[in-house]
């Protein structure tokens, strides 16, 4: 299994393979794409040495280390990051209670009753 990291277009095709519940006809993941074919081409080829997917057939299949590639993927865009003001200073204890600030809530959720 290669660790290195997977280009945009894999993860586009990991991604479309994921929606389409773990396997998908490569014609469908053609028409779906919108890219040419020999940069497709070359896209499967890669991802199918690394392990992230298996050909059978005309079906693409996504593989467990596909998926786990997947969900470690991070967007580095602008709207991926977690803002400054929403990271908190202090780890909490695990086994400590969480009590929530009933001010703060939600009142469909608390109840009509004043907070």
């Amino acid at each position: 299994m290669d660790t290195t990291k997977v280009n945009e277009v894999g993860v586009k095709i990991l991604h479309e393979i994921y929606k389409a519940e773990g396997q998908i006809t490569s014609y469908a993941l053609f028409r779906k794409m919108k890219i040419a074919i020999s940069e497709l081409m070359k896209a499967l080829l890669d991802l199918t040495s690394r392990g992230y997917i298996r050909q059978d057939g005309e079906k693409l299949i996504l593989l467990q280390e596909g998926i786990r590639v997947l969900f470690n993927v991070r967007r580095t865009s602008e709207g991926g990051s977690i803002p400054e003001k929403m990271i908190r200073k202090v780890s909490l204890n695990r086994d400590s209670f969480y009590i929530p600030s009933l001010s703060r809530m939600d009142r469909a959720v608390v109840g009509r009753r004043k907070i």
